[in-house]
């Protein structure tokens, strides 16, 4: 009995793999087109003398004036 259960387990791990791997590929070909939408933004923070927030998805920056607590200016990537 033991030896039949062990059998199927890596079986059916594979195809959980190869799922995940299919439905990761698809959320990619999907999202390509419509891109990040930068709705999950997080806290301020400063480095080297600039204040930014980061897109917590894909890790895009904008630049923040703490002065008024907005972020302004497009977004860029980390140098």
């Amino acid at each position: 009995m033991q030896r039949a259960v062990s059998i199927r387990q890596p079986q059916m791990t594979s195809q959980r793999d190869s799922l995940g791997t299919t439905l990761s590929a698809f959320k990619q070909f999907i999202g390509r087109p419509f891109g990040c939408w930068h709705r999950r933004m997080s806290w301020p923070m400063t480095r080297d003398g600039q204040t930014y927030r980061a897109c917590l998805k894909c890790g895009v920056r904008r630049s923040f004036d703490t002065k008024t607590w907005k972020t302004f200016g497009s977004f860029y990537r980390r140098d």
